[in-house]
């Protein structure tokens, strides 16, 4: 069974006019109407919950069966800058941090390089 070893989510409420006015254009709803429907699903939200917080949940060892019944139609996804940085501190080697910090290491590192040759 797959699971997630860490599961990450970071999420912030919009506020309520900007949450009323995406209403109003998705559905073509009045004002009153798109305000009403925002208060309903607000209200499922506990009281302390709103637009100024920013909420994070760490989830360890989640089946990927759980996380798809908890968040269905999501994708898990890198953004560009993500996989950006991924791959440089992934791909960087320590080598040259000891290069320029201990002489000793070099000359190990050469001895190495210089047999595999």
């Amino acid at each position: 069974m797959p699971v997630f070893q860490r599961l990450f989510i970071l999420f912030k409420l919009k506020p309520f006019d900007v949450r009323v006015q995406e209403v109003m254009e998705q559905g073509r709803f009045d004002k009153k109407k798109a305000e009403s429907i925002v208060r309903k699903h607000r209200k499922i939200l506990p009281d302390t919950a709103t637009s100024d917080r920013v909420y994070i949940k760490l989830f360890k060892n989640m089946p990927r069966s759980d996380a798809q019944m908890a968040f269905p139609n999501t994708k898990v996804r890198f953004r560009l800058l993500d996989k950006l940085k991924f791959g440089v501190t992934a791909g960087r080697s320590p080598y040259p941090r000891r290069y320029a910090t201990n002489g000793r290491w070099l000359r190990r590192y050469e001895v190495l390089f210089a047999s595999r040759a």
